[in-house]
């Protein structure tokens, strides 16, 4: 499980959010929930496809804020009450690709195997992503789980 390194800038996703444990995550229902605001996210959208982020809420444990829309630029305000922006740092992260039906098993792999190269370092005071290829795409397209990484 080797990635690639990738230096991505700064911007925001806007969607909706909600905060639990990453295995408790209803997934299906945060993305259908938004579905009801894709609409409005996508005319602001800086390209076409569909972001996760995974933002650390203790430094210990598990709870994150989860984060499912479309990216933006940083200084994007909500459209509306029922979502929210969360800016995304710039930087270096380790990208991995996998498939949908490997997604989970992915993930599992990142944080029990892989190894962060010498002097360097899992950035947990930026989220991890997940980048979802467009509406339409195959149903095999890649998706890339970008994980923060830094130097020591």
């Amino acid at each position: 499980m080797d990635p690639t390194f990738e230096d991505i800038e700064s911007f925001a996703i806007l969607g909706i959010t909600c905060r639990s444990t990453p295995d408790q995550i209803d997934y299906e229902g945060e993305w259908r929930r938004f579905d009801r605001y894709a609409a409005v996210a996508k005319e602001l959208a800086l390209d076409d496809q569909y972001y996760a982020g995974y933002f650390m809420v203790e430094s210990q444990g598990e709870l994150v804020d989860f984060c499912a829309g479309v990216a933006v630029p940083v200084g994007a305000t909500s459209p509306n009450d029922e979502m929210v922006v969360r800016d995304v740092p710039g930087g270096c992260y380790a990208m991995f690709t996998c498939t949908m039906p490997t997604l989970s098993q992915t993930w599992a792999s990142i944080y029990r195997e892989w190894r962060p190269p010498e002097d360097t370092s899992i950035d947990h005071t930026r989220p991890d992503l997940e980048v979802f290829p467009a509406e339409g795409s195959p149903k095999e397209a890649p998706i890339r789980i970008l994980v923060p990484v830094k130097t020591s």
